[in-house]
Order: structure tokens, then C-alpha cells, then sequence
């Protein structure tokens, strides 16, 4: 069976699977002293008008490559990798599951909830905390921002993943007989308008319990890397929207008609085949 769903809309799910969503701008152009004296004292603000009631800065370790004169090619380039600590400024919401991040390079939302988020009640957080680095910063430049949705349920049986998952995303070898499949990936980069897609389906065995599952994750990465059409898009919420409705159709589209009709149901689900699978309400 192939996910359909074209009728469906997100209001008809009783029940979902999401388990992370991030929400991510990166820029350039700002320096470790303009974020403390510039934007940090308005993000507080803001943090604590919207429901943010924990504080805390941390430091983090990022690889940059540096670029180095190559002395046995004159003139050519080389790079080196380098290991630098960043500091990162962050406020929590534990009520919502929701944990706001930024500093020089980037801003990033995080929600970790079993339950469904609305967009409606995130979408206008990152765009708002990044007017703050624009009305501020001299040379802040975006780079890239995406919307990014993490799922993962558990199947004790592998040959009944397929009644709840596309096989055309999710798939494994089993041609012979005494297959016992470890891990399987797949893959999809595309482009759709002017968004670029990454598209990650991935099928693990795990242990638990002392007896073997497999873990089904399904990873949808939507993002524009063009400064133009970022700047664009921060000003105008519906594009947000637009972005987070591809994102939609693309989940539905590794879901089985099956699983979709189990996920509307008003009736209680059967958690006897399918684990992770939560309530909305």
C-alpha cells in the first residue's frame, strides 16, 4: 500500500508519532561582544513575554576549516580542521517542551513533545528573535534556515513495517531465507520551489527488553540557502506556512492508507504493533 492522504488534512490526526521539530536560522557578520550588548537583552525580553522561564549560557564546540597556504604548491589552497568553543545563549519552556538557542551564527528553536505542536504556536519565534540581529547588527547576513521534523516509532516485527510505512521509503534486503536486517537507509535530496529537501528514512534493530525491535525513523529537512528568499521569507509568515505544508505532504506520503486511517481514528489505538504512537490531546 502507498500513503495517500490527499484529503486529509492535519486537524483529522487523533494521534501522531513527531517527536522533534527544529526550527534553525544561520547567518554571519556578528561578533561574539555585539550579541551580548546588542541582542541578548531584547531575546530576554522576548523570552519572557512568551513563556520562557529558564535562563542559562553554555559553551559549545564547532569545527570550522581554515584556510592555509599550501607551501608545497605555491599559490594553492589548502584547509585545516579546527576545533572552536562558541558560546550559546539559551532559554527553556518545559510546560510546551520548548528550548530557544542563539549566538553569533545561528538561532534554533528545538520542541521535543509526545504530543502534536500547532504551528501556529511556534512559527513566529525565530523570525522575531532574528528581526533583533537585523535591527541591530550592521552586518548580519543570513545564510540558511530551515524546518526540520524528526519521527521515530518501534515495530517489533520488520515484516509488518510495510503495513504502516511506504515501501518506497522504507525497505529492506530480504531475499533469501535467515535475513536478519541490522540497519537500512534511504535517502532523497530534491528540490521543490525554492526549497531544498532532505528526506532521511532509516530502519534500526534495536535491543529492548532482551528481545530485538526495529526503530522506524523518518527525518524531513526543508530549507532555503539563498540570502534573498530567506530575508523574504522571515517578513512573510505564509511562506513559513508553505514550507511547513510540503513538510506535511511528504510525511503523509511514507504513511500507508492503513496507517493514516489508524492515526484519524476517534477510536483508541492499537499500540500492540506499532510503539510511539501518542495522542494528540
Amino acid at each position: 500500500m502507498r500513503g495517500g492522504g490527499n484529503m486529509v488534512n492535519r486537524k483529522d490526526f487523533h494521534y501522531n508519532f513527531l517527536k522533534s521539530i527544529i526550527v534553525r536560522l544561520d547567518f554571519q557578520g556578528v561578533l561574539e561582544t555585539e550579541i551580548e550588548e546588542k541582542v541578548l537583552p531584547h531575546v530576554k525580553s522576548f523570552a519572557k513575554e512568551n513563556g520562557f522561564s529558564r535562563y542559562l549560557e553554555k559553551n559549545i564546540i564547532s569545527q570550522i576549516d581554515i584556510a592555509l597556504t599550501n607551501k608545497e604548491t605555491p599559490g594553492s589552497i589548502a584547509t585545516k580542521n579546527n576545533v572552536r568553543h562558541q558560546k550559546v545563549y539559551s532559554f527553556t519552556d518545559e510546560n510546551r517542551g520548548f528550548v530557544l538557542d542563539i549566538s553569533n551564527t545561528f538561532v534554533c528553536l528545538q520542541i521535543n513533545t509526545v504530543h502534536y505542536t500547532p504551528f501556529d504556536n511556534y512559527s513566529d519565534i525565530v523570525p522575531s528573535v532574528s528581526k533583533f540581529y537585523m535591527d541591530n547588527i550592521d552586518f548580519f547576513a543570513v545564510k540558511r534556515f530551515g524546518i526540520r521534523k524528526i519521527n521515530e516509532c518501534l515495530i517489533e516485527d520488520k515484516n509488518k513495517i510495510q503495513q504502516f510505512f511506504n515501501p518506497s521509503y522504507f525497505n529492506f534486503y530480504n531475499n533469501i531465507e535467515a535475513v536478519n536486517t541490522i540497519q537500512s537507509n534511504h535517502m532523497d535530496v530534491f528540490t521543490c520551489e525554492t526549497c531544498r529537501v532532505n528526506f532521511i528514512t532509516n530502519i534500526a534493530q534495536v535491543q529492548l527488553e532482551n528481545k530485538p525491535q526495529y526503530k522506524i525513523h523518518l527525518d524531513i529537512d526543508a530549507y532555503l540557502d539563498k540570502s534573498e528568499e530567506i530575508s523574504l521569507l522571515l517578513g512573510e509568515p505564509a511562506k513559513m506556512a508553505e514550507i511547513n505544508e510540503m513538510i506535511f505532504k511528504i510525511y503523509i506520503s511514507s504513511l500507508t492508507d492503513g496507517f493514516i486511517s489508524s492515526l484519524i481514528s476517534d477510536d483508541d489505538f492499537d499500540s500492540t504493533k506499532i510503539g510511539g504512537v501518542e495522542r494528540n490531546d
